[in-house]
């Protein structure tokens, strides 16, 4: 109970922390009428040129908000593809509609979450002056903005159901974590799913009703190449702690081998006795690729029995099943 509330106060103190004018809301009515059982991840978008790997952190950051809400099955970003972005018909606009008939819901059980980002570049200029107070000289400067949208869409109908926005200054002389440089953007996303998804009031779907705790596995999305391999090495061990500090050598080792799935972070009783073990990589549940923990705890939630999973350990593949509920 403690951990949980020093967690939830440095939460708060991020976010009061993050830079920028509040996020202004604009909601169709009413939303309370509303019953989503499942919340779908668009891929976020710069409208800037940034690297892959840079927009895999954000869209993963928008899929942690949705688990961590605790109402809604969710789908990950990696288990469809989006052709027009901004289409409000987002089952013409994408491959939503097939994704959805293979987990046995319906367009009308279903929201899509999409974000992105655009930057605005503000010149300005500011006069010097000398001791007498003359100007003697002008100072050129630039201003930016980074400005971050989001929209809950209703996929039945296509009608935006809920869209904010907020303006977050960068301060080009202000220090940011090496692995985040765009840190006060990560923040106002979070802040803003969160925000998103506490105004569905629907009831969702019942939990899994289990006690694992999965980690994402971001080798697949991981940067590499470059000229200067201890620079890429660099670089990467820099993307991984994005997703998680205290991974150590050992762990990056397996998730790289593993190159997808679900690291078990924590487990219960019935999750041990069904020969799971912490550090073991999920990569597939009942036959379908682990894209992220969503793949599991949804298949874990809409199960009567229990879900057949392929574990990566090691250097073994081992096949479990995982019971649905836990012992409370």
């Amino acid at each position: 109970m403690l951990r949980s509330l020093l967690g939830l106060a440095l939460l708060t103190g991020l976010l009061a922390a993050c830079p920028g004018t509040q996020v202004r809301w604009k909601a169709a009515e009413p939303l309370e009428t509303l019953e989503p059982k499942v919340v779908v991840i668009y891929p976020f978008r710069f409208r800037w040129a940034e690297p892959e790997w840079r927009t895999h952190q954000k869209s993963r950051d928008l899929v942690s908000a949705a688990l961590a809400e605790g109402r809604f099955l969710v789908v990950g970003p990696e288990e469809l593809t989006v052709y027009r972005p901004d289409d409000p018909n987002v089952l013409a606009g994408s491959t939503l509609l097939p994704r959805l008939m293979e987990l046995g819901l319906t367009p009308g059980e279903a929201v899509v979450l999409r974000a992105w980002a655009e930057e605005r570049r503000e010149k300005n200029t500011r006069l010097i002056f000398d001791q007498a107070g003359r100007p003697v000289a002008r100072q050129q400067g630039e201003k930016r903005v980074v400005i971050a949208h989001l929209q809950l869409v209703e996929v039945e109908k296509g009608r935006i159901l809920l869209e904010g926005h907020r303006s977050i200054p960068f301060d080009p002389l202000a220090i940011q974590p090496d692995y985040d440089p765009l840190h006060p953007l990560t923040l106002a996303l979070r802040q803003m799913a969160t925000e998103a998804l506490e105004r569905l009031e629907g009831k969702g779907h019942p939990s899994p009703g289990t006690k694992l705790v999965l980690q994402h596995n971001p080798a697949a999305a991981a940067p590499s190449g470059g000229a200067d391999p201890l620079q890429t090495e660099l670089l990467q061990l820099g993307f991984f702690a994005y997703f998680q500090p205290d991974w150590g050598p050992s762990d990056l080792k397996a998730l790289e081998r593993a190159g997808r799935g679900a690291r078990v972070a924590a487990l219960d009783g019935p999750a041990t006795e069904a020969g799971l073990m912490v550090g073991d990589i999920i990569t597939a549940c009942n036959d379908m690729t682990v894209t992220g923990p969503e793949t599991v705890l949804r298949h874990l939630a809409r199960a009567e029995t229990g879900v057949r999973l392929e574990v990566r350990r090691n250097l073994r593949t081992v096949q479990l099943v995982l019971p649905r509920r836990a012992d409370d």
